[in-house]
């Protein structure tokens, strides 16, 4: 076993995280003795055999070095009918607005085909950059459904009939009574490392209220059909999907005018708030109300309003768009309940609210 102290930028792929010592031991057995010397430790398995040693040594309490950090996501869209444009993806946006909310930045998305060494590879990666990864797609009774293969290679771990899951596929499949059907089989053998974990379903569509998910160490897979993934992410909400304790802030401004007419100013205020504000530009085309939309986002709310300020403060009042953000921000919110089935109470207020800014 060798030890071996790692550097920042190291440390920094593999953990995301900046305690005083930290070391990584690399094994060809993943067995580490009592770790009881130290006031505090973590070990974390990671694929091709490493492990991770975060160490709080004696000194300040932890909570004090406790610092907020913003959690990270990686969502792998597995299926070659998206990667051949046969079918449309509707997921990754549900899920990055999700994420967003619950303070959890989306670093990376990724669309891969029906190969088992292609979704080994990706979720091996994916599995030590990011704090939680989403995989869609790929767990169904067809030949080309390879996700649970892939995992499982990614973990160097073996598949196996996983009797509860076999249970409930068989009842939701309808098999005859004592036959368990080849696709209910299939789609019970997943990693032997898996977690079943029960979410909420509409009755009207899983007569039980619940939908099984499996998940494997930070892996959460989720079925590629858009329904089932919402209704399976909202239920999750709380539980496996945290809030990290981060808002992120976003301020909208729209403007009549192309980019090429106030990216000087915008490139200026972006630099003097580079440090704590993000800003984001989209042109956009056959818009009637606006041509492009600025975005200002923090994890402070002052900063955000301070660089709004500032932007607007250095542009034309001719350029700036009144009543579109009250007006986009309502009609996205109704449209939003519309695809994806959430129709509350609020649907009302927020057409309301549209038809008045529109009229």
């Amino acid at each position: 076993m060798r030890l071996f102290r790692s550097s920042k930028s190291l440390l920094d792929y593999f953990t995301r995280s900046y305690y005083k010592f930290d070391w990584i031991l690399s094994s060809s057995v993943l067995k580490v003795g009592p770790l009881s010397v130290w006031s505090y430790s973590r070990i974390e398995y990671l694929p091709h055999q490493i492990i991770v040693l975060r160490l709080l040594l004696p000194g300040r309490p932890f909570h004090a070095r406790a610092k907020m950090e913003v959690k990270t996501a990686g969502i792998i869209v597995i299926g070659d009918e998206v990667l051949k444009g046969q079918v449309a993806d509707q997921n990754v946006h549900f899920l990055a607005k999700k994420l967003h909310l619950l303070g959890i930045k989306l670093c990376k998305v990724s669309i891969v085909p029906d190969i088992i060494e292609d979704i080994a590879k990706e979720v091996a990666e994916y599995s030590v950059r990011y704090d939680r990864v989403i995989t869609t797609g790929g767990i169904g009774p067809t030949h080309d459904d390879m996700t649970y293969e892939g995992i499982a290679a990614a973990f160097q771990d073996t598949l196996l009939l996983n009797e509860e899951l076999l249970t409930f596929w068989s009842w939701f499949n309808k098999d005859p009574e004592g036959i368990r059907l080849e696709s209910s089989i299939k789609m019970a053998t997943v990693p032997k490392s898996a977690k079943i974990v029960y979410t909420e379903m509409p009755r009207t569509i899983v007569p039980v209220g619940k939908f099984p998910v499996v998940t494997i160490n930070n892996v959460c897979v989720f079925p590629g059909i858009p329904f089932y993934l919402k209704a399976i992410f909202n239920s999750l909400q709380g539980t496996y999907f945290v809030s990290s304790g981060v808002t992120f802030h976003v301020r909208r401004l729209y403007l009549n005018v192309f980019e090429s007419v106030f990216s000087e100013h915008l490139t200026k205020v972006a630099k003097q708030f580079e440090k704590t504000v993000v800003f984001g530009s989209y042109p956009k085309v056959n818009q009637p109300e606006y041509k492009t939309l600025i975005t200002i986002e923090s994890q402070q709310a002052k900063d955000v309003d301070d660089a709004l300020a500032s932007f607007k403060g250095s542009l034309k009042a001719e350029w700036l768009v009144n009543n579109c953000d009250v007006l986009s921000e309502s009609w996205s919110s109704t449209k939003e309940q519309i695809n994806y089935g959430d129709l509350e109470a609020s649907f009302i207020d927020n057409l309301n609210r549209s038809l008045q800014v529109s009229s």
